[in-house]
């Protein structure tokens, strides 16, 4: 993620305080939210970057910090007090404080901690295949396996993988002659995209019908696409991949769509809100959570869920009998 395009939480009680930081980091290009307590922050989708006062009352910025870090993508979290000490210190750490800072603090020094590398390390898929039949079927298990590692949806990990099969096949049958030669696959998932590159030091991209639609194929699933063929020097394509990792929305809408399954609180946060609501009108499903959330409605006496009649018809899971 860029250090420009983040989504800040503010809790401040003091207004003009408050102001000053929101200000500040607005003018970097951040989307700042700012409340005055706890409980409204509890209230916000949870953010990329914590910021908030200590001392808040009840709950308390402590309170506050272990419940975000119960969320599935707890938010880097910078922490502020007049008179911090040893005993506060080491109890913000031990919650996932990233900083502590003394009040009055320099807002330069908020910022830069603001901006210290919130995205996880960019993972690395490296593997090299012999241009033959079976690396078309195990190139694109492997890299989509490598993708559910890196929680990348499943709509791009699709999207990645049939691409990559495309561009195996095209070196398999165009790059090489019967004496073989080997494919070399890379792809790297940071938080926002997926770069994938193929790479074959053959003839070059084949210039028959069959590759020239290969690459239309691969230009279709990928958000832009890249080739450097030279004739009797091989071929590396690039195409990039939009492959944001599945989060909830704003709160109001959640897709889950894009789950391979649901955690403990996102299992919670459904079955409370089908007490009061229309599971249509909220939840974008996928047909196996639809499956999932009916079994845990229909056969979960634990959970004090009473849906309506509108909300069990539309997710009532499938008879398991052919």
């Amino acid at each position: 993620m860029s250090v420009n395009d983040l989504t800040v939480l503010v809790v401040e009680r003091e207004p003009s305080v408050a102001r000053v930081i929101c200000d500040a980091l607005e003018r970097r290009g951040h989307e700042v939210a700012v409340v005055a307590s706890a409980t409204e922050a509890l209230k916000r989708p949870c953010p990329q970057v914590l910021v908030t006062r200590l001392d808040l009352g009840e709950p308390s910025g402590f309170d506050l910090m272990a419940e975000f870090q119960r969320r599935p993508a707890p938010p880097r979290t910078i922490v502020f007090s007049p008179s911090p000490t040893k005993a506060q210190c080491r109890r913000a750490f031990s919650l996932g404080a990233s900083e502590f800072l003394a009040q009055p603090f320099r807002l330069d020094d908020l910022i830069a901690s603001v901006e210290a590398s919130t995205a996880r390390p960019a993972a690395v898929f490296e593997q090299t295949y012999c241009a033959a039949q079976g690396a078309i079927e195990a190139c694109p298990r492997e890299l989509a396996a490598f993708a559910l590692r890196c929680t990348v949806s499943p709509t791009a990990r699709a999207r990645i993988a049939t691409a990559a099969a495309e561009l195996v096949e095209n070196c398999v049958r165009h790059a090489y002659g019967a004496e073989g030669g080997l494919v070399e696959v890379r792809a790297v998932i940071d938080d926002r995209e997926c770069v994938l590159t193929v790479t074959d030091r053959g003839r070059g991209f084949g210039s028959g019908e069959e590759a020239r639609e290969a690459l239309d194929r691969v230009r279709c699933l990928a958000d832009s696409t890249e080739i450097d063929s030279r004739p009797g020097q091989g071929c590396t394509v690039t195409a990039r991949f939009g492959a944001s990792r599945v989060d909830f929305d704003d709160g109001r809408s959640v897709d889950l769509s894009e789950f391979d399954y649901l955690a403990p609180d996102t299992v919670r946060e459904v079955l409370r809100s089908i007490e009061v609501d229309d599971l249509g009108e909220i939840f974008q499903l996928s047909p196996a959570i639809a499956v999932v959330i009916g079994r845990l409605l229909n056969g979960a006496r634990t959970f004090p869920v009473a849906a309506g009649p509108a909300a069990a018809k539309a997710i009532s899971p499938p008879s398991d009998r052919s």
